[in-house]
């Protein structure tokens, strides 16, 4: 997550994907004109692999670009967690008062990699400030 605005009364951490939507778009455009390859050469197969090309790009880009928000804002006292993809928006909210910290915590994945969550730290408990994990 990187810093998108620091200021007295906001702080705004974003993740915005480029890179995976990107890359699912070009694996997509390039699988689509292979099937049209095979559509001009005559082959019945090649509608159902552009039809099933098509399907599992739009799934693909659904369920792994999605943009990921936090905002703390001080004059309202509150911290607000976005989640937002193609087709849903999702919002919590956290009174600004519960949250002690933040922090980074450093696990193994089970091929012996170093992950890192990022993780808000409240006075009742930590709570993730996103599912996904940065792998290092």
């Amino acid at each position: 997550m990187k810093i998108s605005e620091n200021t007295d009364d906001r702080l705004i951490l974003d993740d915005v994907p480029w890179v995976r939507g990107i890359v699912i778009i070009l694996v997509t455009i390039f699988a689509v004109g292979m099937s049209f390859r095979e559509i001009n050469s005559g082959r019945e197969t090649g509608y159902f692999v552009l039809f099933a090309v098509l399907a599992m790009g739009l799934i693909s880009f659904t369920f792994f670009v999605e943009r990921y928000q936090i905002l703390f804002l001080r004059p309202e006292g509150i911290v607000l967690k976005r989640k937002r993809s193609v087709f849903r928006f999702r919002e919590t909210s956290q009174d600004l008062d519960q949250v002690s910290h933040a922090k980074v915590v450093e696990t193994r994945d089970s091929d012996g990699g170093t992950m890192y969550h990022p993780v808000l730290v409240l006075r009742d408990g930590a709570k993730p400030m996103r599912p996904v994990s940065y792998t290092h």
